[in-house]
């Protein structure tokens, strides 16, 4: 029985999935940690400028320099086309504000109550 064997169909051409396209938003994470990180790598140095400078530098402009850096990286972000990143730079600029807020409350709320 000589019975004709067909070949075999060709495979589809098989090509791999399209990459998911990569947010050139930025990131919101990412935004947080700069304004940590710019406040305390920012705070610290400011620290350091005022206490080697014997009169020659004003205090509160060196230390109001960090939140300087701050405003103006959310808006260098912001002009870059990065706006949820400029965003986490705002909300990790208002938590160090709250933080800042809430610890000065509870300073003046011990103060208030003469240490009972």
């Amino acid at each position: 029985m000589n019975v004709p064997i067909e070949p075999r169909p060709n495979p589809p051409s098989w090509t791999p999935p399209p990459r998911p396209t990569t947010d050139t938003r930025g990131s919101l994470w990412l935004g947080f940690g700069l304004a940590w990180l710019v406040a305390i790598v920012g705070n610290v140095v400011a620290l350091v400028i005022v206490g080697a400078s014997s009169g020659g530098a004003s205090a509160l402009t060196v230390l109001a320099l960090p939140w300087l850096a701050e405003i103006g990286l959310i808006v260098w972000l912001a002009a870059k086309g990065k706006p949820r990143t400029a965003g986490g730079v705002a909300i990790g600029l208002g938590t160090i504000i709250a933080i800042a807020v809430l610890l000065i409350a509870a300073c003046f709320s011990l103060l208030a109550n003469n240490f009972r």
